[in-house]
């Protein structure tokens, strides 16, 4: 007597937390066993269950049933896409002188972020500029979820060296020769000493240049006093530029 095989599957894609799994079902009649190859290396002689993949991809899934006089199978193509894993691309700027970060990120498939700088402080935004108090090595975690809870994470080591923090650029100096604060000076030593500070006015004329050992501007222009007012500073430290804005006063 030859019994036919009656034999019926399904498979369909959910999205779990993180990753994409297939669902399996089968409903076979007349079949002494039956199989599932996945198409990815990996088989299943179960009639119904979920099956998880490594790598995103095609695959040809085939459900195979027999029983002593017949061979019958089902075959289905899926696409395994995790679009909804979060992918992580962050950018970080750290000035060691002034001891601030600079973070940002460009992540993907993302809901929410939190970056753990690994000093008791964090952060929930986007971007911004954190700053640390003391020299160090600090371990920096960013971490980002999707829509679905979904979370991965980023780790690396941050190291402030010794020296830097001591980094101190005044707005305002009054060189009037009482022998308190008489000298536009960037309070720093080491690696964070400027190699060169330079003046303008207002109008973005250049009246004043460091040069040799003299990190300092005295309030004079040519030998002369400069007038009362606000004037701009660019300061050189290596491949570091900082600028901005110093009052005089007398």
């Amino acid at each position: 007597m030859h019994l036919e095989i009656i034999l019926t599957g399904n498979i369909s894609l959910l999205q779990d937390s993180c990753n994409l799994t297939v669902n399996y079902q089968s409903q076979v009649n007349n079949a002494i066993d039956i199989i599932w190859d996945f198409g990815d290396g990996n088989t299943s002689a179960t009639s119904s269950g979920i099956h998880n993949y490594n790598l995103a991809g095609n695959y040809v899934v085939i459900l195979t049933a027999t029983n002593a006089c017949t061979v019958t199978q089902l075959t289905q193509n899926i696409v395994v896409d995790p679009a909804f894993e979060p992918e992580i691309f962050t950018a970080l700027t750290l000035d060691t002188c002034l001891l601030q970060l600079t973070f940002n990120h460009s992540s993907t498939n993302t809901y929410d972020q939190i970056w753990d700088f690994g000093d008791g402080n964090s952060s929930l935004d986007q971007s911004g500029l954190h700053q640390y108090s003391i020299p160090g090595t600090y371990e920096l975690t960013f971490s980002v979820n999707n829509l679905s809870g979904c979370k991965r994470d980023t780790t690396l080591n941050l190291q402030i060296p010794e020296g830097g923090g001591d980094f101190f650029i005044p707005n305002i100096f009054t060189p009037n020769n009482d022998g308190v604060n008489d000298v536009f000076e960037v309070g720093a030593a080491g690696a964070c000493s400027p190699e060169r500070i330079t003046i303008f006015n207002r109008w973005g004329n250049s009246i004043f240049e460091t040069s040799g050992q003299n990190k300092f501007w005295d309030g004079k222009s040519n030998g002369n006093p400069v007038p009362s007012g606000v004037y701009f500073y660019v300061i050189q430290i290596g491949e570091k530029v900082y600028k901005g804005t110093v009052t005089v006063t007398y």
